[in-house]
Parts: C-alpha cells; sequence; structure tokens
C-alpha cells in the first residue's frame, strides 16, 4: 500500500462523511409528518375522534420504529431507507405530476406529459438513493 491508497481512502471517508445524514433528517420529519396525515384523516375523525391522541401514539410509534430499523436492524434499514426514498418521489410527483385530467389529453399525449413530469422524480429517487447509500457506509463504518 503506498501512499497514494491512503489518500484515496481519506478522500473517500471525508465523502462519506460529508454527505451523511440524510437517513437521520428523515427519521425525525417523516414520522410526525405521517402522523399528522394518519391523524387528520377522514376515518381518525369520523370513528376514534381523538386526533391528538392518535398523533402522539403514531408519532411516537413511528419514530421509535424507524430508529430500530435504522440503528439495529442491518438487513430493515435498506427497506426504510426504500420507503423514505419512495416518499420523496411521492412528495415530488405531487409537484410535477398532470394538472388536467385524463379526459382532457389525447392518449399518446398524456403518455409523453407523464413521461416527462417523471423525469425529476427519477433523479430525485436517484440521489436519495445515493444519500442513502453514503448513511449505509457511514453506519456500518460505525458499527464495526
Amino acid at each position: 500500500m503506498d501512499h497514494n491508497d491512503i489518500r484515496k481512502g481519506v478522500l473517500q471517508a471525508q465523502v462519506v462523511d460529508r454527505n451523511s445524514g440524510f437517513l437521520l433528517f428523515e427519521i425525525f420529519v417523516v414520522p410526525p409528518t405521517l402522523a399528522y396525515f394518519v391523524a387528520t384523516s377522514k376515518f381518525v375523525s369520523e370513528y376514534v375522534g381523538q386526533d391528538s391522541l392518535v398523533f402522539i401514539f403514531t408519532g411516537f410509534f413511528l419514530f421509535f420504529f424507524f430508529v430500530y430499523g435504522v440503528f439495529f436492524n442491518t438487513k430493515f434499514r435498506r427497506y426504510i431507507a426504500l420507503f423514505f426514498s419512495f416518499l420523496w418521489v411521492y412528495s415530488a410527483w405531487k409537484f410535477v405530476g398532470p394538472d388536467k385530467p385524463f379526459s382532457d389529453y389525447q392518449i399518446t399525449d398524456y403518455f409523453i406529459d407523464v413521461f416527462f413530469r417523471s423525469i425529476p422524480c427519477v433523479i430525485i429517487f436517484l440521489i436519495t438513493l445515493f444519500l442513502h447509500w453514503h448513511d449505509f457506509i457511514f453506519l456500518d463504518d460505525m458499527q464495526n
């Protein structure tokens, strides 16, 4: 091993350290967001009636579930990261998705429109997978 191999290893460690932390950010943001949507759903408001209790219990359950899955279960970590990536894609699709009903399009124009509107979603999916990959490397280094 020469000095170039050591330099490459140090540079790779710096890149991983600089790009990690996205999964931890999502652990703190996703549970309250999902708990809010569950607590304000029509089902909870009609049948349960305790919106604030549902929000608190759902938020705490999801937070501890994600913490366990990310930090203590290495196999489940990948599925949680994939779930978070799909949440980012879903939120991006809400912004760039079709803005007209299907009946206003010609069939070919609809598929062309959907194809071009899906390009930002694919880019966001790849970026989140890249950032999650750096988090996996960082967490595996910290665990060993």
